[in-house]
């Protein structure tokens, strides 16, 4: 695994992506259509023991690992990240083959970065987009947009037990709320309606819930 400061183009390519946060270094780069790909090797952290028994494994062989980072220059970024692969040498092991902890990059099984991952809720939750457009925006499937989401807000709500006491009934629904079109949007926004007082009989009023978010 090659270091930052392997070449001064390689300086300057870590330094605009910002690299060093998810534990790589850039090695190449080109561009797919609308995508921009980057070519990385994972920093060398000197970490190759075993998750199972600890034991130091030896070099078996290399995998790439593909996820979406957050666009640049408005371009999807996707990242090829060459993963070493070990050995245990430990009999006594389950363990026979490992990969690199890249756990600083993504989290297991993810297809995208973590920063990737924060990029989508600030999208959703304080730019007010909707999953189609966040998708669009980084040339991923709704279902993946959707699916991170949807984990952030379970995440959300088991980190606050209260954050919904009372709440048996949602209702969601789409308003027109400008009849005057701007670039990117059309007029119309995503709203999480409490209707729990249905539940108790009709008694009360149905509250909007502050995560409306408005549809691009």
């Amino acid at each position: 695994m090659s270091d930052s400061t392997s070449t001064p183009v390689a300086v300057v390519a870590d330094t605009i992506v910002r690299t060093v946060e998810l534990g790589v270094t850039i090695t190449d780069a080109a561009v797919d259509g609308d995508v921009t790909v980057v070519f990385c090797n994972l920093l060398d952290d000197g970490r190759r023991h075993c998750p199972g028994c600890g034991s130091e494994g030896l070099y078996r062989d290399t995998v790439v690992r593909k996820v979406t980072d957050v666009p640049v220059v408005g371009h999807p970024l996707r990242l090829r990240v060459r993963v070493p692969r070990y050995r245990c040498v430990n009999d006594r092991c389950d363990r026979e083959v490992f990969a690199h902890n890249t756990s600083q990059l993504a989290r297991p099984g993810w297809s995208t970065t973590r920063r990737c991952a924060r990029y989508i809720l600030r999208r959703l939750m304080i730019d007010r987009m909707t999953v189609a457009a966040v998708a669009r925006e980084l040339g991923l499937s709704w279902d993946t947009v959707n699916t991170i989401a949807m984990d952030a807000t379970q995440t959300i709500v088991a980190a606050d037990t209260t954050r919904l006491d009372g709440v048996r009934v949602i209702g969601v629904d789409e308003h027109r709320w400008s009849h005057t079109r701007r670039p990117g949007e059309d007029g119309f926004v995503t709203v999480i309606i409490d209707q729990s007082w249905r539940a108790r009989g009709g008694r009360g009023c149905s509250t909007w819930s502050p995560d409306a978010r408005r549809r691009p």
